[in-house]
């Protein structure tokens, strides 16, 4: 039985439902592995390549098939252009194999179909601050590349050029054990900084990655950087404390599970505070999907 559209589309694959959000089967072109359980998969996707902005994530889910039914969010990496008209033609996805659908998905190879939709979500606001600092745990680097040539001036996304003020990027990455870190170069190809650590010690710093932070801030003027992380809610949690003890502005990309992408189904709630508010008592709940996954840490109560 052929399972559903996750939106209404035409023949084309154009959204009916969003004028802003494509869906529509797609053909992977590349998949490589680039770190332990960890995945690179690159989709012919011009409609959403071309509109895609850093910290905006897409919903992918295998097609004709009722199991698993329900699509995964996964953020993007990066977008690759067209060797042909320099036109964004292609979007590159990194994932962690962790269940029934991202084992599925890691099978896949050039030609194999998958259904997409998007761009979904709030992505990273351009920043504004001279220093940026990503403070990233796990699969949290993924949203990061693209930050980074962004803001960095060495590629533009989405329809319409961003300003961004930043002088220079630092990337903190921390894995449990070196099996778990992919090649980090594009980052530094891109002109970041790259710091990683390592709980076992094997690669880099032994330790948390957010024992790194305090070190990275006291580099720079007060009031002259800006953190954005991504990661586990523990990781991001503690970046946000830091950062609030020193005034510093915190972003945090949640990683929360999603049924829809599309504020419909609100499986992905976080809670957060009111802009105004003095106390956790005042709080309301927001959707990741529809209104992150980018928000600002201050307002979040994590778990």
């Amino acid at each position: 039985m052929t399972s559903p559209n996750p939106m209404p589309s035409d023949a084309r694959g154009r959204s009916l439902a969003a004028s802003k959000i494509w869906s529509g089967p797609v053909e992977v072109s590349q998949q490589e592995q680039i770190a332990k359980d960890t995945f690179r998969i690159r989709l012919k996707c011009p409609e959403i390549a071309g509109r895609i902005v850093p910290g905006q994530f897409v919903m992918m889910r295998l097609p004709d098939r009722e199991d698993p039914l329900l699509g995964r969010p996964l953020a993007m990496y990066d977008v690759a252009v067209s060797a042909e008209d320099g036109s964004p033609s292609e979007l590159d996805i990194v994932y962690f194999t962790l269940g029934r659908m991202t084992h599925m998905l890691a099978t896949l190879g050039p030609g194999d179909p998958i259904e997409i939709w998007g761009p979904l979500g709030n992505g990273f606001a351009p920043c504004q601050a001279p220093h940026l600092i990503l403070v990233s745990g796990g699969i949290g680097y993924t949203p990061f590349l693209a930050v980074t040539k962004e803001t960095l001036r060495r590629q533009r996304y989405g329809t319409s050029p961003r300003d961004c003020k930043v002088q220079d990027v630092v990337l903190c990455h921390g894995v449990r054990t070196a099996d778990y870190l992919p090649d980090l170069t594009p980052f530094s190809d891109a002109g970041a900084e790259v710091l990683v650590s390592a709980e076992d010690g094997t690669v880099g710093r032994k330790g948390l990655v957010t024992e790194m932070l305090p070190d990275v801030l006291n580099r720079f003027p007060r009031d002259s950087a800006c953190v954005y992380s991504c990661g586990p809610e523990p990781m991001m949690r503690s970046v946000a404390e830091i950062c609030a003890s020193r005034g510093v502005p915190c972003f945090v990309s949640l990683e929360t599970p999603m049924a829809c992408g599309l504020g419909i189904c609100f499986s992905c709630v976080v809670r957060l505070r009111d802009a105004t508010a003095k106390s956790d008592e005042d709080w309301d709940y927001h959707r990741v999907c529809l209104e992150g996954p980018v928000f600002d840490a201050s307002r979040v109560i994590f778990g």
